[in-house]
């Protein structure tokens, strides 16, 4: 059925890493989904550590009400399959005096989970295209389009990779958020080093291609940089100071992103100096 040989041979459950943890989480393989009401306040990192020591910390927990303060919480928490009810009494059993009642509890099952996948493959192929189109009419270069395609599925591919081997954080619609930001701040960098290259390529008579490319390369190689690094250390904030609700989508733009920038300044320039048969219409 196109499963791997690991999960064929029970070694491995669906949806999980060859290597350690699950791989992808409740949005794309489903789960249970709970919404508990606490009479007083309590906050999603006291929730988060009741759960983790019953095996439950990786749950996705949110404070989802708008009640006064003071008044109580509303938490949503998505878990596994049929892990609702151990998280509920968990809960009850660890706070006597704040124990929480159940006001809507739901299963999310598998068909959905597949949806989802097969609706976020869609969403970055059709990235991908609409930025060839966009990339092919501006340069008027089909040399310049496939090139800064190659350049965005090396960095998608990269981050996938990361999930992939590391499993820390878990894919979630989160990450499918942060690959199509990823796309759209890597073709951005990448269209820099391009308009540079363009305004340099009358020099081709008098140096040759590759130095042409050499030369615009460096001369974007500063801005760049700081703007990565400035990016960079605000998504290294959000990672680390986030909360665990954002820290997926933190984890996967500092793959994706430092990923972008290296393809920005040597994948998609040597692709052109690769495939480049003829100037382009300026």
């Amino acid at each position: 059925t196109g499963e791997n040989k690991a999960i064929k041979e029970g070694k491995n459950p669906a949806g999980t890493s060859l290597f350690t943890a699950p791989l992808q989480d409740v949005d794309l393989t489903g789960g249970d989904m709970i919404v508990l009401n606490f009479p007083k306040e309590i906050k999603v990192d006291e929730v988060r550590n009741i759960l983790r020591s019953e095996g439950l910390g990786d749950s996705y927990i949110q404070k989802a009400d708008t009640r006064t303060e003071g008044v109580g919480s509303q938490i949503i928490i998505r878990c596994t399959f049929g892990t609702s009810e151990k998280a509920a009494e968990a809960l009850t059993k660890a706070l006597p005096d704040n124990a929480p009642e159940t006001e809507q509890s739901m299963r999310i099952g598998p068909a959905v989970g597949k949806e989802m996948k097969v609706q976020t493959i869609k969403s970055v192929i059709i990235a991908l295209i609409l930025v060839l189109i966009y990339i092919w009419f501006r340069f008027h270069n089909v040399s310049f389009a496939f090139a800064s395609i190659i350049a965005l599925t090396h960095d998608v591919l990269i981050t996938l990779a990361f999930f992939g081997f590391v499993t820390y954080p878990q894919m979630s619609l989160n990450v499918i958020a942060a690959l199509l930001t990823i796309v759209a701040y890597s073709i951005n960098n990448t269209i820099v080093v391009y308009d540079r290259i363009r305004e340099n390529l009358p020099q081709v008579g008098k140096m040759s291609l590759n130095e042409v490319i050499d030369l615009s390369v460096n001369q974007v190689l500063s801005r760049t940089i700081w703007t990565s690094a400035t990016t960079l250390f605000t998504i290294l904030s959000l990672f680390l100071f986030g909360g665990d609700v954002i820290k997926d989508f933190a984890y996967a733009l500092l793959v994706g992103m430092t990923a972008g920038t290296f393809s920005s300044i040597f994948l998609a320039p040597y692709l052109v100096s690769v495939w480049f048969k003829s100037k382009p219409r300026v």
